[in-house]
C-alpha cells in the first residue's frame, strides 16, 4: 500500500483499510493488522471524514439526508476499526480535523499538511511564510493528536489545479514542518 504520509513519530500499528476487504485481508496475512479477542483491529491511515458528505450534505451544499456521523463510528468502531488518521488536504480541512479529533479523543487522530493540488493556497494567503507557520503553530499545539505531515508531495496528476512549481517549492516548505 501507499501512504501519503511523512511520519513525525514512530507508528503503533498501521493498516490501509477501505471497504476493500482484500487489501484488509492482505494487510493481515502480511502481520500489519493486530488482534484483539479474535478479531483483526485496524487503524485507518488516511480519511477524509472532514468532507460535507459524511455529515450528509452533497458537495453542492444540499442536505441529502440526515447527519449521521456518530452511529458511522458505532459503525467503523463494531467491525474492528480503533483509530483513524484524518488527511489534512488544507489548512481549513486541517482546523476542521483537529476539531473532530477532540470530539472523539483516542480515536481520531490527524495529519497536518497541505495537498498538492491545494498549494496555491500558500500565495493566496497573502504571506505564505505566515501560512506555513499557522500550520506549525497547529502542529505544536496539537502534538498529543498530530501524528504526521500529510497530505504533501508533488502530484502529477492535479498539475490542472496546481502546477508542478509552486508543488515543488511548497513540498519542500512543508518537509520543514517535521523538524
Amino acid at each position: 500500500f501507499f501512504s501519503h504520509l511523512f511520519c513525525l513519530r514512530q507508528p503503533a500499528v498501521c493498516c490501509y483499510s477501505t471497504t476493500r476487504s482484500t487489501r484488509l485481508l492482505r494487510a493481515r496475512a502480511a502481520g500489519l493488522c493486530t488482534m484483539a479477542q479474535g478479531q483483526p483491529r485496524f487503524i485507518d491511515i488516511a480519511a477524509n471524514l472532514t468532507d460535507c458528505v459524511f455529515r450528509g450534505v452533497s458537495w453542492k451544499g444540499q442536505q441529502m439526508h440526515e447527519d449521521d456521523f456518530d452511529m458511522m463510528v458505532q459503525r467503523f468502531r463494531s467491525v474492528g476499526v480503533d483509530k483513524v488518521i484524518l488527511s489534512g488536504t488544507s489548512y481549513d480541512v486541517c482546523v476542521k480535523a483537529l476539531e473532530l479529533t477532540r470530539k472523539y479523543p483516542g480515536i481520531f487522530y490527524t495529519t497536518i499538511g497541505v495537498h498538492p493540488a491545494q498549494s496555491l493556497e500558500f500565495e493566496a494567503s497573502g504571506d505564505a511564510q505566515e501560512h506555513l507557520d499557522k500550520l506549525r503553530r497547529l502542529i505544536v499545539d496539537n502534538r498529543d493528536v498530530v501524528v504526521a505531515l500529510g497530505e504533501i508531495g508533488i502530484d502529477y496528476a492535479e498539475l490542472k489545479e496546481c502546477p508542478k512549481n509552486v508543488q515543488v517549492k511548497y513540498f519542500e516548505a512543508q518537509l520543514g514542518l517535521a523538524q
